[in-house]
């Protein structure tokens, strides 16, 4: 990458005033396409720093601590670009795995053949969806979006989770089987997939793991449901299911050490050990894989 374009990226990362757990942050990476898994275990290793000198409440003009958020994202792209010589996820064993697959996708929701494996069986041939979360926009020509999210606690029909089923329709052939994972607002959008008259009918949906996310209210969901929690995220308990006192439900809860809320939600799920004794599935102590072709 150039140099120049280095540096605007440090500008724009600068200019979205955000700490390092919120939308505009990501926002500034994903305008220039970078691997968010990267992102995080910079993050991750780097949250004191980062959550002082990214939250940036200036007015753009030239002071220390702009110069300062300047030279941290100069250092955080440098950082980013060295990650690239990383693996990526091609055999989802645990939570981490499936969270990592899909933070490491450049578009917010991706299709791929798989194969899937239980006690080390012969797999079989599935399609594997995999969803990210909202961008914690308001603009609502980002399917993303805060909107569309509230829209999908309330278990009611969005953008994102038409954009899915349109894309399923084209890459998925009918009777297939389908494993979805999903990432907070990607997992709200998993479970009403799973919920859908016309994708039930299509397809055999066996499994739904949703990694952050809240209960979403159905009529007669498809295949198994698993949704990880972590302690201290409070966005798996956002949705209608809470109000009737549902928010537990399929819940498995763990502790990844982090006191934040939001630094919970965008790490514990890919980073934090706990987490590994889950399966592809969501099962504590099964032995299901998925292996991306």
């Amino acid at each position: 990458m150039p140099f120049w374009q280095s540096f605007n990226f440090a500008l724009a990362l600068s200019d979205h005033k955000a700490t390092c757990s919120s939308g505009g942050f990501f926002a500034a990476c994903d305008d220039y396409a970078f691997n968010r898994r990267a992102v995080f275990d910079f993050l991750l290793k780097n949250q004191p720093i980062c959550a002082m000198i990214l939250n940036n409440d200036d007015n753009g003009g030239i002071t220390m601590k702009r110069t300062l958020s300047i030279s941290l994202a100069l250092v955080l792209l440098f950082s980013v670009l060295s990650f690239s010589s990383y693996a990526k996820v091609t055999k989802i064993s645990n939570v981490n795995d499936a969270t990592n697959f899909i933070l490491e996708q450049e578009e917010l929701f991706v299709i791929r053949r798989a194969t899937f494996s239980e006690s080390g069986k012969a797999g079989r041939s599935v399609y594997l969806i995999a969803l990210g979360g909202s961008d914690f926009s308001l603009d609502e020509t980002h399917i993303q979006c805060l909107q569309n999210a509230v829209r999908s606690g309330c278990s009611m029909p969005n953008a994102y989770l038409s954009a899915v089923i349109a894309q399923a329709n084209k890459d998925i052939p009918k009777g297939s089987e389908v494993l979805l994972i999903g990432h907070s607002f990607g997992g709200m959008i998993a479970q009403q997939f799973a919920d859908d008259a016309t994708m039930k009918a299509n397809y055999t949906i066996t499994n739904v793991l949703a990694m952050g996310s809240p209960y979403i209210l159905d009529t007669a969901r498809e295949g198994a449901l698993h949704r990880m929690a972590d302690s201290s995220d409070f966005v798996p308990y956002l949705s209608m299911a809470t109000l009737l006192g549902m928010y537990s439900k399929n819940l498995s809860v763990e502790t990844g050490g982090y006191v934040s809320g939001m630094m919970a939600h965008s790490l514990s799920y890919n980073t934090a050990a706990c987490w590994q004794v889950y399966d592809a599935l969501g099962v504590k102590g099964g032995t299901s894989t998925v292996s991306v072709l």
